[in-house]
């Protein structure tokens, strides 16, 4: 059986190619009715814009101008009571030496490093 699938495989991909032709047209053939819906929805567009652009911006300006100055509320989110301010210091202590590819040491073990202080790493 397995001798026999490369000889079917070469008869049916012959065949295939014999098959692909003209048949000719069957049936009434009508022009296609509906218009372009890319065009329909451009022309609306344009309609909706032609002569009201500078009312458009307008609104939108006062929109975007309403928003900046009042923003909607975020749900959950309440006001402060008090004022607190937080520091944050990203420094670690290194638990080994660390070496750059040559092998030279940048950072000794025990060293206090601060990631944004880049100085120490040159």
């Amino acid at each position: 059986m397995n001798k026999w699938l490369p000889c079917i495989g070469i008869l049916m991909n012959f065949s295939a190619g014999s098959l692909a032709t003209e048949i000719g047209t069957f049936g009434d053939v009508w022009a296609i009715a509906e218009q372009n819906l890319l065009t329909v929805i451009a022309g609306q567009v344009e309609s909706a814009f032609l002569g009201n652009e500078e009312k458009i911006h307008q609104e939108w300006r006062e929109r975007v101008t309403k928003n900046a100055e009042r923003p909607e509320p975020v749900y959950g989110l309440t006001k402060a009571v008090r004022n607190t301010t937080r520091t944050f210091d990203p420094s670690f202590t290194v638990t080994k030496d660390i070496r750059d590819h040559n092998g030279r040491v940048f950072a000794r073990k025990g060293q206090k490093v601060s990631p944004l202080y880049l100085e120490i790493w040159l």
